[in-house]
């Protein structure tokens, strides 16, 4: 085994803590299921969790110092991103109807959440590293730094948990994908 290819164990038990931060997130939002003093610390348990993987992901890019790092995991999410995208459509259908899952499909923010809400943070990713991807192929990996500070500075005043409309929190969490950058230096 070379060492780029070496199972991270104490990664991966905070993987797993944080696929169980994000079930909580979830969970939370059953106020019937608790009182809603147990859902509301579910919800702030869990918090953490969504802001690790990025870092997580781009932890894992910054070991390889190639150019084109970005590509392979860009490839993936692009694969995952669309298989997830047809297999949620019927879960559409289910919960918003034919014709509104229709309109979604072919709607011009269909890449913010593709056809069901929960596929954000795989086109986060998408568009992270695609910007990514761009900045190291011009030679401007010297802004990538700059470029992770203002999104999230922008992600925070844009409300990302609180947000202000329905098209500030998907701008939102998109811009949060730059976190994904901030170990590449």
């Amino acid at each position: 085994m070379t060492p780029a290819s070496k199972r991270e164990n104490g990664l991966d038990v905070f993987r797993l803590l944080a696929a169980f931060g994000v079930i909580t997130v979830h969970v939370g939002f059953f106020e019937s299921f608790n009182s809603e003093e147990i859902s509301s610390i579910l919800r702030l348990s869990g918090r953490w969790a969504v802001p690790f993987f990025f870092i997580l992901t781009g932890f894992l890019i910054s070991r390889n110092n190639s150019s084109t790092r970005a590509l392979s995991p860009l490839v993936k999410a692009l694969t995952i991103f669309s298989i997830a995208f047809l297999l949620l459509i019927p879960l559409s259908v289910a919960n918003y109807g034919f014709h509104e899952t229709l309109a979604r499909v072919f709607s011009s923010g269909i890449f913010l959440s593709g056809s069901y809400f929960h596929l954000w943070y795989l086109s986060s990713v998408v568009v992270g590293l695609l910007i990514l991807l761009a900045l190291e192929k011009q030679e401007l990996g010297r802004l990538i730094p700059y470029v992770a500070c203002i999104s999230i500075l922008m992600y925070l005043v844009m409300g990302a948990y609180n947000p202000l409309t329905e098209s500030g929190i998907k701008v939102a969490r998109h811009l949060s994908m730059c976190r994904l950058f901030v170990y590449r230096y």
